[in-house]
């Protein structure tokens, strides 16, 4: 079903993730460092599950790290309760945080709700693709309603002649804001 890579210190818990979410159809991943995170286990993953208090990097410093590479919904299992901390892990681009020792099926529902809330995006995403050409125009295929904005994905020279995804036109036309793509145009949602 989904890729999930587990990045934890407690090979013990890592083992339990892997068996638990490989019975629901996942391909995980596990490491034990944050410095085992690469940028290609992260495009690779469709679901991060990370511990905040490892040795060397933390976990906060590998969700600051990995947040640009990746789309995917991290979400934090860790010992600490603290608001300071949980305020922090949501800030830095954690999607969640569960607090350990956590039940099993929640994680689970969790996860699984988060892929879920992802499908939904990606669906949207592949109704959307936009051809830049050296005029600076924007072919829109399948698409309605961007209007006016588009053409800041045209200016940046970059892009032109490239086919930009949801994702790269999202970030280059509305770099502050998260919005959603469907059948009817460009709204705001939080997707």
């Amino acid at each position: 079903m989904a890729n999930i890579l587990a990045v934890d210190d407690d090979r013990d818990l890592c083992t339990l993730l892997k068996t638990a979410l490989e019975r629901d159809g996942h391909t995980v991943e596990t490491r034990c460092t944050g410095a085992d995170v690469t940028s290609s286990l992260c495009r690779w993953a469709d679901c991060i599950l990370l511990d905040i208090m490892m040795p060397g990097e933390d976990g906060f410093a590998v969700c600051r790290r990995i947040r640009a590479q990746t789309e995917a919904p991290i979400l934090f299992l860790t010992a600490r309760t603290d608001e300071p901390s949980v305020l922090t892990g949501l800030g830095i681009g954690a999607d969640d945080y569960l607090v350990k020792p956590f039940r099993l099926a929640e994680l689970r529902a969790r996860v699984n709700a988060h892929l879920r809330r992802q499908n939904r995006c990606r669906t949207a995403a592949d109704t959307a693709g936009f051809q830049i050409t050296a005029r600076h125009e924007i072919r829109r295929q399948r698409f309605t309603g961007a209007g006016d904005i588009c053409h800041r994905a045209a200016e940046n020279r970059r892009n032109v002649g490239n086919t930009l995804t949801h994702i790269s036109f999202k970030n280059v036309c509305f770099p502050n804001h998260r919005h959603r793509l469907d059948a009817g145009g460009l709204t705001k949602a939080a997707c």
